[in-house]
């Protein structure tokens, strides 16, 4: 037969499961539970309001945690997952990089020949000094180029300075003379008109 207490506490063990107690009902449930007279139905449930009268003042440093924040203990886990995850990929990619598919060396001459007399020349020691050779001419040549299209510039720029002095006399003029003050006036009168 349940007794009035009982009926009350199953109420309020409804209650509690939804999420509609307040504080002090709540604060009811745990003493319930934490005396020695709890009836044989509601047995079951004194573990668990056990649990959380002392296990969750265990886990908890009794500061209320802000919203938005994780725990330390999930935090860690999840920072040595990630560092973890971090470390697999480096040396995955490290393996890799190093390990595979590395040409043994690299020769640019690899395929090169020659034709002398007719004949096609494969061997490396012998064709070598000729390729060197021929690179060398050929940088030689792109200095002369290089050289030639400064001069080019130089007497193309020179030109044109002549030409900016033949079409206006007065610069002559103005560069020549020695009084700073009439070279500003000059200049204003050149410029600005």
């Amino acid at each position: 037969m349940q007794t009035n207490k009982q009926k009350h506490i199953e109420d309020l063990l409804e209650r509690f499961f939804d999420g509609q107690t307040s504080n002090a009902e709540e604060q009811e449930l745990y003493a319930f539970f934490n005396s020695p007279s709890v009836p044989e139905a509601l047995r079951s449930y004194q573990s668990v309001f056990a649990y959380f009268e002392t296990g969750i003042k265990e886990e908890f440093s009794g500061q209320p945690a802000e919203a938005g924040r994780i725990s330390l203990k999930s935090s860690g886990k999840f920072w040595l997952w990630i560092g973890t995850g971090v470390a697999v990929s480096l040396l995955f990619f490290l393996v890799y990089s190093l390990g595979f598919d590395r040409p043994a060396s690299f020769n640019p001459y690899e395929g090169s020949y020659i034709v002398r007399n007719g004949v096609r020349i494969t061997d490396m020691k012998e064709i070598l000094p000729e390729l060197e050779y021929s690179l060398r001419e050929v940088k030689l040549q792109q200095e002369e180029a290089e050289q030639i299209a400064r001069q080019v510039n130089r007497k193309e720029k020179l030109l044109r300075d002549r030409e900016i002095n033949a079409t206006n006399p007065y610069l002559k003029i103005l560069k020549e003379n020695p009084n700073k003050y009439f070279r500003q006036e000059m200049k204003w009168i050149l410029y600005n008109e």
